[in-house]
């Protein structure tokens, strides 16, 4: 299993807006493409077939994912494992990358699914460790073909392969990711991973409130570390205002990447510096020593809402790696609605005999979230600084909550907990020579010839109408594939809007396929040319999601499919009070 089952389109009950129409437009696009003439003698026969096809698999699959916004519908959970991991009896082999989003599920499993099972996550995006763009590389055929040999075939045991083999980065800079194979190593931890146990929120909190900050706070911290013998906390100064009022900004989810990364330019979630700017920011200063976050990372954030909790509010959390110069590197997130998640009232939590400060604000008003965050391997380097932010939006990352109302954060009640690793412990559990894996094999490709070469823009802007506008434009480059006299050319662009007001948002993909299939086609002795183009916009405000879609398919020039449909699917509710 490389990567595995877990919802790209939700996420902890925000939609990704940045996931949810790429994967149903390549599919809408593709699904139209026509059965190869060369294996039809009749045109007629041939049309029908397509049109067939046309008719069963010509509308995008965005209004039946939007017609279930609750992550735990059994829409979705029959995909996953995390509902029953005992469902999984066979030993299975998985394997991902630290670029793909699928990580965290990754981890999880090693922690769950049968003992038989073994888990490598390398450095590599949403692809085959083989080709990833992020390297090292390493031979993925001839690693899948000892894993079958063992279990298929009775060949040498994988039982002495570690449980999990893992890539821990250090500190890089997000134009080396694609430039170096040289940014980390590999650990190995031969059992069932260390990981950090969701904490009990009521004793988090009685812990919080007992912390004193140390007296040699660096100057300028707003956050500082504490460590246990296994677990660090991440708490705030208490010379912070003891709520702060969070404002939304187009720019808090800046360049966030895609889940799904391939290594792309629009894939690559960029220098979050300026996502920082417009966010509320907490850091260490300029670390002493090392710090590695490796594995699970909870967020107790305690929060007020201005309208009481009556309607729909979002948060989206970062940890980056900040340079001396100001770069950041992301390190882990989290966006969440969190009018779906379970809520601690604070006062009713925390009341006033406890010695905690009063929060000066009603437990209808006040609650306190544990959050789980991505999962991380990194090691940020002595000098860097880590730094938190919080926002109450986080586009297109997350679509926006587009509520009126006002979130607080209560830093003096929130926490970050991570498990406790040094750079001795990581030393110890470093393997050399890259746990032996042999660098990958040279590819064996079908010819192609390049007749025309690609490109990749992406750009932002300030439209008229004030929104803040992403445009990213994508050309495969246009390639004849001589084996079956097919020449394929496909453009994309992708257009993200969003209102100052963070109150309306708009995603558009625009899909072009040009298609030419050579040789002699039919009783007609001629090469058939098809165009197929296709447009998807979802938009919407604080009630409802509003889809246009439209299917254009063209065969030597002439119309042969036409279809435009428009969908307006209320956004779903909860009992928020």
């Amino acid at each position: 299993a490389v990567v595995s089952t877990q919802s790209g389109h939700y996420g902890r009950g925000a939609v990704r807006a940045r996931e949810f129409l790429p994967w149903s437009a390549q599919m809408l696009a593709w699904n139209a493409r026509p059965p190869p003439p060369r294996y039809e003698h009749s045109r007629s026969k041939w049309e029908e077939t397509w049109r067939d096809r046309l008719r069963k698999a010509g509308k995008s699959w965005l209004s039946s994912w939007l017609q279930h916004q609750d992550e735990d519908d059994e829409f979705w959970v029959h995909g996953s494992v995390k509902h029953d991991y005992n469902r999984v009896t066979i030993p299975l082999l998985v394997v991902g990358g630290l670029e793909d989003g699928y990580k965290t599920s990754i981890f999880r499993m090693s922690q769950n699914l049968n003992p038989a099972s073994k888990f490598i996550i390398g450095p590599w995006v949403h692809n085959w460790p083989d080709v990833s763009p992020a390297g090292p590389r390493i031979d993925f055929l001839n690693l899948c073909l000892e894993w079958f040999t063992s279990h298929l075939k009775d060949g040498p045991s994988t039982d002495t392969w570690p449980r999990l083999r893992l890539y821990v980065r250090d500190s890089f800079k997000v134009g080396q990711l694609y430039e170096q194979d040289d940014l980390g190593r590999y650990v190995s931890f031969k059992d069932i991973v260390p990981h950090l146990e969701a904490p009990n929120v009521r004793g988090l909190l009685a812990e919080i409130a007992a912390t004193e900050a140390p007296q040699n706070l660096k100057r300028g911290a707003s956050i500082f570390l504490k460590e246990t013998t296994d677990t660090v906390r991440v708490l705030f100064s208490p010379e912070l205002v003891s709520k702060i009022e969070m404002k939304v900004h187009p720019l808090q989810g800046y360049r966030p990447g895609c889940f799904y990364s391939f290594g792309s330019l629009g894939d690559t979630c960029w220098d979050q510096s300026s996502a920082l700017r417009h966010s509320l920011t907490f850091g260490t200063g300029q670390l002493g020593q090392d710090l590695v976050l490796l594995g699970d990372i909870y967020f107790l954030v305690a929060v007020s809402s201005s309208c009481g909790w009556k309607e729909r509010q979002y948060v989206y959390v970062q940890l980056c790696d900040v340079f001396q110069d100001g770069e950041a590197v992301q390190i882990a997130r989290a966006g969440y609605d969190l009018t779906r998640q379970t809520a601690f009232h604070t006062l009713e939590e925390r009341g006033e005999g406890n010695g905690t400060k009063n929060l000066g604000t009603s437990p209808a008003t006040s609650r306190v979230y544990l959050l789980q965050m991505t999962f991380a391997s990194h090691c940020i380097s002595v000098g860097n600084e880590l730094v938190v932010s919080v926002a109450p939006s986080g586009f297109p990352f997350i679509w926006p909550s587009c509520s009126n109302s006002t979130l607080s954060f209560l830093p003096h009640h929130s926490c970050i907990l991570f498990k406790r690793f040094t750079t001795s412990q990581i030393g110890e559990l470093e393997v050399e020579d890259q746990l032996a894996f042999q660098p990958p094999l040279p590819l064996v490709k079908a010819p192609k010839i390049k007749i025309l070469p690609g490109s990749e823009t992406y750009t932002e802007e300030e439209a008229e109408n004030g929104y803040h506008r992403t445009v990213m434009k994508s050309d495969w480059g246009k390639y004849g594939l001589p084996s079956t006299e097919i020449t394929d050319h496909e453009i994309t662009e992708v257009v993200m809007e969003i209102n100052p007001e963070c109150t309306y948002a708009r995603v558009r993909e625009d899909k072009k396929l040009y298609l030419e299939f050579g040789g002699v086609a039919f009783e007609e002795g001629r090469s058939v040319s098809v165009t197929v183009e296709t447009s998807q916009t979802m938009e919407g405000g604080y009630d409802s999601y509003i889809l246009h879609e439209s299917l254009s398919v063209k065969e030597g020039g002439k119309a042969f499919w036409e279809e435009k449909w428009t969908d307006v699917i209320p956004r779903e509710t909860c009992d928020w009070s």
